[in-house]
Order: C-alpha cells, then structure tokens, then sequence
C-alpha cells in the first residue's frame, strides 16, 4: 500500500460506511421510524460535503491537485449548463401564481440541490485510491438493500408499504427496483465478463421480482441487453471469445430464471394479488385503466392550460390539485417549470447521453438510456440520489478514462508521424487505433 493510500484509509473507510448505508437507503427507512429528527436530503448533502471538504482544502493549498480538480470540472461545461438551466427555470418558475410552496422553497430549490449533490460527489471519483472505496460502497449499499428486500419476502411487511410487495429500506416497492437496477449499473464492468458482474445481475432481477415492479422490470432488462451487447462486442479475441461470453451470459441467466422460480414460492407471493397476476402472466400489464393513464391525462390537461409558462415548481407535488404525480419527468418538467423547463431538461439528458459517446464510455451511456426509459415511468428522477450520485461518478470516471486515452495515443502518434517510411507509418497508426480499442474497455468506477 502507498503512502497516499495509507494516509487516505481513514476517510476511504468513512466513504465506504457512510455512502454504502446512504445509498442504500438505510437511513429513509430509520428516519420513518422516528429515528431521525432532519430529511435525508440535508443528510445527504452534509456527507458529501464532509468527505469532499479535506479534498477542497488540499486543492485550495496545491496548485497540481487544484488544476485537475478545475480540468475535471471544467470539462463538464456541456453537462452543467443544461443543469444550470433546469435550476434557472425552477426558480423563475416559482413567480408563477399557482406555484407550490405548502412545503416552503423547497420544490423551487430541489435542482439546486441536485446540481451540488452531483458536483459535490465528482471529487469523490477523481483519485484512484478513493474511487476503489466509492465502488466499495456502492457494493455495499447494493448487499445492504438486497437483504432488507429479502426481509420484506420472508416477513412481509418489514419494510413495505405493501404488504404482498417487497421494497426493503426505500419503503416504497418501484423506489427499490430502480435503485437496486441503478445500483446494479454502477456496479458493472463492461469491458470483460466477470462472475461478480453476472451474480450481481442475478441478485439484481431476485431482488426486482420481489417488488413486482413493471417499471423495474423494463429498466433491469434494458441493463442486461445493453451489457450482454457491450461485453459481446468488445471481445477482443474474435467470435470465439464473443461466443464463450455469451454462452458464460445465457447460461448464468438460466441460474437466474431457476432462482427466479424457487423465489415464487416464498411468502410474500402467497398473498394474492392483481400485480402478482401480471407477473405470473395471467392478466395484463397495463390497461388504459390504470391509475397512471388517469394521472397523465389530469397532468396533460393542466399542460394545455399553460403550455408555455406551465403552472409553477412544485405543483405536481400539490396533493390537492393533482391526487398523484404523472408518473412521467417529461410532463412534469413542462408541467412545473414550462416549455423551457421541458427543454432544459431533454438538453440534460441529451447532452449527457452524447458527452459519454463521445468519450467512448459505456457504463455512462447505458446509465443515461436508463434515465431517459425512467423518465417515461416515474416523475420522481430528480429526487433520486441513485441517480444523482452514479451520475457524478460516471462524469467523473468518464472524463479520468478519456483523459488516459488521449495521454496513451499521443507519443504513438507523435512518432508514427515522425517515422522514415509509409509502410512503417502504416503499421504504427494502426497500433495507436489498437492501443485506443483497448484504453476504452473502461469500467464502471476505475
């Protein structure tokens, strides 16, 4: 172990303990039972800006470490100005007569806060000894959750606020399946197979059946295609090894659906159900009957009253307008904060969606698809730090494998140039778009 190292183990066991129980939800489930006399926001907020706070100063005292800290930041621009205008229309929107403030600033500052919980965990991921916590913890939180799902199977109603659906610490049963599908995300590596990975996903599909999450479900099984499809077609060794990865994939996923099986008879599935009849196949998932179609036609009326200012931030939120939210970010943007909420908002996602292409990042791409299929089922995605905490991991992580990339290929490009014949150039450039090819195998944290 170095010395820097050492001297960070101290606060890398602080990061593992207080970001894998924060994570995992833990601390909701305890301040519902009175355990807690603040929010898990202020929480959140304060962890972070304590295990961010020795890096700052350090940062403030040497010019090397302050200059990658702006780098990093600075390269983030594309990103955080589309925040800054989610931020930016939440607040003018507040002027708006209908505007929900039952609960204080609170619904007016929610992006606020977002964009500080997302810059405040960068830091986190930018030295290699503190990113191998960070990924400690969120293994962590995964298990931690996992097992107070598997509580609410085996005692139902531990947890849940329903009594035939698991949701272990969140309370909530389609809260748990996105964080345990979010959680999962973070988790992989896409540039091999690992067994690791494979009984993650595993765990991950056990533990989103227990809730009996439609939603869950669509965003678990768009994780597995996109990571089956990633790790397939970065096989380095031809269509033998692509062949042997996807064999190694099927025939864990046939350990899975067995799993899957023997789960179904576990206690929480003998109390009978409409959700647990979808899952058994024996009605439909959706009907135009559902409440969540009777919500986004309420939420859509309100929209066409005021399309272009919508009807002030926090009014999705306002129990005696709307009996629920519209169970869509989409809408509620345009809803709350108006047209220019709305675009800012699909700027986010977009400009997110092409800074991770660009820098040839999977585990940041296929995050980003996930929230935009979230963002179609739930209106909940900006009070979520599992989103917002993998989403600053992976700017960071993203930005650190680029910059190696970009490091790796200039001194081969540089004497590719500088060689004597065109057959020698040939054979040089082709080793710097090899060497390329393999920088990019990143991981979801390095």
């Amino acid at each position: 172990m170095t010395r820097a190292a050492l001297k960070a183990l101290p606060i890398g066991m602080v990061t593992v303990l207080s970001m894998g129980v924060l994570m995992s939800h833990a601390d909701v489930a305890y301040r519902l039972r009175g355990g807690l006399p603040f929010g898990a926001s202020n929480l959140l907020l304060a962890v972070l800006a304590c295990l961010t706070a020795g890096m700052l100063l350090r940062a403030l005292l040497s010019p090397s470490l302050r200059g990658r800290l702006w780098g990093a930041y600075t390269a983030q621009v594309p990103v955080i100005l589309p925040f800054l205008g989610v931020v930016l229309f939440s607040l003018l929107s507040a002027f708006v007569p209908t505007a929900n403030f039952q609960e204080g600033t609170h619904w007016v500052l929610l992006p606020l806060y977002d964009l500080l919980v997302v810059l405040l965990v960068m830091p986190l991921a930018l030295e290699r000894h503190r990113r191998r916590y960070l990924k400690a913890a969120l293994l962590l939180a995964f298990l931690l959750l996992l097992g107070s799902v598997g509580m609410d199977v085996m005692r139902p109603g531990t947890f849940s606020r329903i009594e035939f659906r698991a949701a272990g610490f969140p309370t909530n049963p389609n809260g748990a399946a996105f964080v345990l599908v979010t959680l999962a995300a973070t988790i992989l590596d896409y540039s091999r197979v690992r067994l690791i990975d494979l009984a993650v996903l595993v765990l991950a599909a056990l533990g989103v059946l227990a809730t009996l999450s439609r939603g869950g479900t669509i965003l678990l099984s768009l994780l597995v295609v996109s990571y089956a499809y990633v790790v397939i077609r970065r096989a380095r060794g031809g269509p033998v090894r692509a062949t042997g990865r996807l064999i190694m994939i099927c025939a864990v996923g046939a350990v899975g659906f067995v799993a899957m099986e023997r789960l179904m008879g576990a206690a929480i599935f003998s109390v009978q159900s409409d959700r647990l009849d979808i899952f058994r196949g024996r009605s439909e998932a959706l009907t135009t009957e559902d409440s969540r179609f009777a919500a986004l036609r309420a939420s859509w009326e309100f929209v066409q009253e005021s399309p272009v200012l919508g009807r002030g931030s926090g009014f999705t939120y306002d129990g005696g307008t709307l009996r629920e939210g519209p169970h869509n970010m989409y809408v509620q943007q345009w809803l709350n904060n108006g047209i220019g909420g709305l675009l800012c908002y699909i700027w986010l996602l977009g400009a997110a969606a092409l800074l991770f292409w660009r820098r040839r990042h999977p585990p940041g791409f296929v995050f980003t698809g996930l929230m935009a299929v979230q963002s179609l089922l739930s209106h909940n995605l900006l009070e979520e730090r599992a989103f917002l905490v993998p989403f600053g991991v992976f700017l960071m992580t993203s930005y650190i494998s680029a910059a190696k990339t970009e490091r790796a290929s200039k001194p081969l490009a540089l004497f590719a140039s500088q060689s004597l014949t065109p057959r020698s150039s040939h054979r040089v450039r082709a080793g710097v778009v090899r060497v390329r090819a393999r920088s990019t195998g990143s991981t979801s944290i390095h």
